[in-house]
């Protein structure tokens, strides 16, 4: 929905709604996300082409939440492998993001095919979080795991950004941002009902730790 949390500070309220497009990623500024985007542009440009079916989406934060796949290797599970790990035992950078819990969007998406009155867009999203406090809510059950439990102050974070194989400039444009989303969408036209951040991360640390993952 947006390249850097920063670009919130130029939407009404600071906030993130079905309105906003990503206008600020690029081919060299964080491709992955213009990729999406460009995804789903021509998604709405295939629909508004012809009128046999209509096209609606869902637009998630990052997924968290429990997987199906033995050994997963989404961009959650890769957080959850680095906290396990102690790599970022010394801290780790505050970059706004947002979470949902992957039965929520598998959810939304039955929704989105087959309520009648569903269209447009959607935005999923249980909470605006970032990585430091994710790892906060696991300390009550996984304790005993070498989780970050402080943020690196951002000049330092964006220093060292580089050996953590981060880009500077993605990270001076990202931390220090609250995220705020409207959900209010999704919840309303479509149903969801989210869980709380911290029961997903418990379930997805605790599948991920259950498979070998290193106790200190």
């Amino acid at each position: 929905m947006i390249g850097d949390a920063e670009d919130i500070l130029t939407y009404p309220g600071r906030t993130v709604t079905e309105d906003n497009w990503n206008t600020t990623s690029s081919l060299t500024r964080e491709p992955y996300s213009y990729s999406k985007t460009l995804a789903e542009l021509e998604a709405w440009r295939i629909a508004q082409e012809q009128n046999r079916w209509r096209l609606v989406t869902v637009n998630p934060g990052l997924v968290i939440g429990p997987a199906l796949n033995s050994s997963p290797t989404n961009e959650s599970f890769t957080i959850a492998r680095q906290m396990a790990s102690g790599r970022m035992r010394f801290g780790a950078p505050r970059i706004a993001l947002t979470v949902v819990d992957v039965r929520e969007i598998a959810y939304a998406h039955l929704a989105a095919a087959f309520l009648p009155g569903a269209e447009g867009r959607h935005l999923l999203a249980a909470e605006s979080t970032d990585v430091v406090d994710l790892a906060r809510r696991l300390l009550p059950a996984f304790g005993s795991y070498p989780l970050p439990r402080r943020d690196l102050p951002k000049p330092l974070a964006v220093a060292v950004a580089p050996a953590a194989g981060l880009e500077r400039g993605f990270l001076r444009r990202n931390i220090g941002y609250d995220l705020r989303v409207d959900t209010t969408k999704s919840r309303r036209d479509l149903g969801v009902r989210y869980r709380p951040a911290q029961a997903s991360m418990e379930e997805m640390f605790g599948q991920l730790v259950g498979r070998g993952a290193s106790a200190p």
